[in-house]
């Protein structure tokens, strides 16, 4: 019973984020042409300045929505080859950076890391999106991402100095009704939370031993062709 109610919650966020794409989709594409064409016109260079930025915050609005779409499985299909670990991880802190660019994030990654292969799903980036931002929210601190792993799994803990953990949400994760910020971040973890399941994944929050949260991730990984 549980399970079919869940099975109900993704649907009909399913259904809700494939209507929000559709409706925002085309305003967000009218500014973008807007924009565009005010910059090519004959306006103080301030104002170029400031077109460009905002044509830019359109152009990531448009990619949230195609974040969106892809979720609720009505992009085409761009995505899910097998990359390096290493090489989606930075590719992942990357585009996150770009989003925020004010936060500081280091980053430990093995030494000699094992040759081993993940999916390349958009879906997949932006659960690991999501947590960073999660974090971001709760620290004004600089975030730590550790990552280790093998041929069979991969092991990402982001670490931040928040306020720790609500009482509630490490028992109810997975689960829409948690909030405990402002904007909420109740459907943000339930998402990630299903698409790492999906993907034979997993999730967990722990309360740091000197404050704030270690947010851990675990997924399968596929041994890479030595050809490739």
């Amino acid at each position: 019973r549980e399970q079919a109610l869940h099975d109900e919650q993704l649907v009909a966020l399913g259904t809700l984020a494939t209507g929000a794409a559709h409706e925002l989709g085309t305003p967000l594409s009218t500014m973008a042409v807007v924009t565009r064409e005010l910059e090519r016109s004959e306006v103080p260079e301030e104002m170029k300045r400031k077109l460009k930025i905002l044509r830019n915050q359109v152009d990531r609005c448009k990619q949230a929505l195609s974040v969106i779409s892809a979720s609720a499985g009505e992009l085409r299909a761009e995505s899910g080859g097998l990359i390096p670990v290493q090489t989606w991880l930075e590719r992942v802190v990357e585009s996150w950076k770009a989003q925020r660019p004010g936060a500081k994030l280091s980053i430990k990654l093995p030494s000699q890391p094992t040759e081993a292969a993940i999916i390349d799903e958009q879906t997949l980036q932006q659960s690991l999106i999501n947590l960073l931002n999660n974090a971001a929210d709760a620290s004004e601190e600089a975030l730590e991402i550790d990552a280790r792993w093998n041929t069979q799994q991969l092991i990402i803990d982001i670490l931040d100095r928040g306020p720790g953990l609500h009482p509630n949400v490490a028992a109810t994760l997975g689960e829409y009704q948690i909030s405990n910020k402002e904007h909420g971040m109740g459907l943000g973890l339930f998402l990630t939370h299903a698409t790492l399941q999906r993907l034979g994944g997993d999730i967990a929050l722990f309360d740091r031993r000197d404050g704030g949260t270690c947010t851990r991730i675990q997924l399968l990984l596929t041994q890479m062709d030595s050809s490739q």
